[in-house]
């Protein structure tokens, strides 16, 4: 996204896919995201989904707390928060929405750079982490380069030949 200025809200998407094939599905995912100096999240906007649209219940905040999804998942039958696997029903994905506005601080022609991680998720309720390495993936914004109008207010030489509007070099 480019062209953001002071003051723009951007809205940001986090997309977690199990690709798993186990019976039971993910359980306790959790993902953190870290904004860049010259942004600030908007309480409030957090939102938790699955891929048919089923809202997850979840602790922590994301930035401060990581956000851990809760087990089990909106939608039943799998008893992990992600469900196993499928084409189609869109209950193995998570997405995770929320706001952040660029604060009055951001540098202008800079490019702002969000970060989130999947930083832990097991195959069973109390099982071990399955990040080996946390998976990141960032999205970026540029903010607008400075602009610089030039106006005239007025000028001291006033003739025949000169309004006072006008420069005289």
């Amino acid at each position: 996204l480019t062209g953001v200025d002071a003051g723009d809200i951007v809205t940001y998407a986090i997309v977690v896919e199990n690709m798993g094939s186990g019976l039971t599905g993910a359980f306790n995912v959790t993902l953190t995201d870290s904004l860049p100096a010259g942004m600030f999240f908007v309480p409030g906007t957090l939102c938790a989904r699955d891929g048919a649209g089923a809202a997850f219940t979840y602790s922590g905040d994301l930035f401060t707390t990581p956000l851990r999804l809760d087990d089990p998942g909106p939608t039943n039958p799998d008893p992990g928060a992600l469900d196993r696997y499928s084409l189609t029903s869109g209950r193995n994905i998570a997405i995770i929405t929320y706001n952040a506005v660029v604060t009055g601080s951001a540098v202008p022609n800079t490019t702002l750079t969000n970060t989130a991680a999947l930083t832990f998720y097991s195959g069973t309720e109390t099982g071990p982490d399955h990040t080996l390495t946390d998976p990141t993936d960032s999205a970026s914004v540029t903010t607008l380069p400075p602009l610089a109008n030039k106006t005239l207010v007025g000028s001291e030489i006033n003739n025949a030949t000169n309004a006072n509007n006008q420069a005289v070099i």
